[in-house]
């Protein structure tokens, strides 16, 4: 190998050379497209930006024009893809993380104002993992879940913004903590109906309460036990499949509780005293969640009582158990 004097630095500086060029080309390509969207020519100002994107992926100046663009213009979702591309490129970039949870903010409160509140949900998640502190995304949370009657999850969300030093979530969190309690207050009040078997009063104060805190569970385990005896008094066939279904929401909120159960077995009965085998099923069920309740006791005596009645039919008509 033949080595010539002063080789390698001059190919050093002519690597530094075209490195800085292309960083000046960027730059006018930033500045150009900066001036393309202030004399409203954005269209323009984005192809061109893309345009180098194309054969500079990984330029910042590029990607942060860009995002400013789009940022400026009104199109947030296309800021979001910029900013989280800058972030990935420039992950201290605290410029790019504001422009990323202030594009989702705006991404969200259009989901919410077209009814899409599920999706404006996953948009503030995106938000807050960017920043955790950002009250106004925690209050927005607390909001798309309130106008569905969540309103614990929601409390949870603007105590959050709170703490957050968000102050415009104070009222919220006050006025959503008053609003539990009135649910509150409400279902004791159901409980109350229902113990004195006044099933129809009680459902209506139950779902009053229900519609102000839709995430207490033991006042929608109350509420589809009112319907479901007001069902069952009533009588008909149809009442009783519909009592059925009701008695079932029951026992799937509360899988230890016999009571469903047992006017599960109830409802099988009276529906057609002839079909044993899913009201003997329901009895037992009961028994074996509370074997020293009293109505864990019924139940077995009930569950007992049908077998026997049941094997007597079977041995009048000659039928296999």
């Amino acid at each position: 190998m033949i080595f010539v004097p002063g080789f390698r630095l001059r190919v050093r500086n002519a690597v530094f050379l075209a490195l800085a060029l292309a960083l000046a080309g960027c730059a006018t390509t930033a500045r150009k497209a900066e001036r393309l969207a202030q004399a409203g020519n954005t269209a323009s100002a984005r192809q061109l930006l893309h345009e180098a994107l194309a054969k500079d992926s990984t330029n910042v100046s590029l990607w942060r024009a860009l995002a400013t663009l789009e940022d400026t213009t009104g199109h947030p979702r296309r800021a979001a893809k910029a900013y989280q591309r800058l972030l990935e490129l420039q992950p201290e970039n605290s410029q790019a993380r504001q422009g990323l949870v202030r594009s989702y903010l705006a991404v969200a409160d259009s989901q919410i104002a077209h009814g899409n509140r599920v999706a404006a949900r996953d948009t503030l998640e995106l938000a807050l993992k960017v920043d955790s502190t950002c009250g106004t995304c925690w209050e927005r949370l607390g909001d798309t879940y309130l106008a569905i009657d969540f309103a614990r999850t929601a409390r949870t969300y603007y105590s959050k913004a709170v703490a957050a030093g968000d102050s415009s979530a104070r009222a919220k969190l006050d006025s959503t903590t008053a609003r539990i309690e009135r649910a509150r207050q409400l279902g004791s009040r159901g409980e109350k109906l229902y113990a004195r078997g006044r099933w129809s009063p009680a459902a209506q104060v139950l779902e009053q309460a229900l519609k102000l805190d839709a995430e207490n569970d033991s006042v929608a385990y109350r509420l589809h036990m009112s319907r479901g005896r007001r069902l069952y008094k009533r009588g008909s066939v149809k009442d009783l499949w519909a009592a059925i279904s009701e008695f079932g929401h029951a026992a799937a909120l509360r899988p230890k509780s016999a009571e469903p159960h047992y006017w599960l077995a109830r409802s099988y009965h009276k529906k057609d005293k002839n079909e044993f085998v899913n009201a003997i099923e329901e009895y037992q069920k009961a028994a074996e969640l509370e074997p020293n309740s009293k109505l864990g006791k019924l139940s077995a005596r009930k569950a007992r009582e049908l077998k026997a009645w049941k094997k007597k039919l079977d041995d009048f008509w000659g039928r296999k158990p």
